[in-house]
């Protein structure tokens, strides 16, 4: 699939221009008495974005990204827990995989079998 020049450059400009009309909230004063998320806190929330997502689709009190974090420990784990998600869905797809393989060469070896089994007499 190839996207030409024009129609790229179209995009990326409709795109900053509806995404700079958001809507900006301000943000709440958190309490510093609150828990606040470190490194596993983000590993933790990186690994379950996909549950946080449909929250948020449904719920206005769910949260993606934890707002009392401690800054780039937070972020690092955020982004490792996410990325490992993708890794682990990838490795998960390739055993899933490589398991259909082991079943098509069983049923292969079998009919093998019966075939000699069939040929003596």
């Amino acid at each position: 699939m190839r996207i030409n020049l024009p129609t790229l450059i179209l995009a990326l400009i409709s795109m900053l221009l509806l995404t700079s009309c958001a809507e900006n909230q301000p943000t709440q004063c958190l309490n510093p008495a609150a828990h606040v998320y470190g490194f596993f806190g983000g590993l933790w929330h990186g690994l379950i974005i996909p549950f946080n997502f449909i929250g948020t689709l449904f719920w206005d009190d769910v949260a993606i990204y934890a707002p009392s974090n401690n800054g780039v420990w937070y972020a690092l784990g955020f982004t490792g827990g996410a990325g490992g998600l993708g890794k682990a869905y990838k490795m998960l797809g390739a055993a899933i995989e490589e398991l259909g393989k082991m079943g098509e060469d069983d049923i292969d070896a079998r009919k093998e079998e019966e075939e000699a089994k069939k040929a003596k007499p």
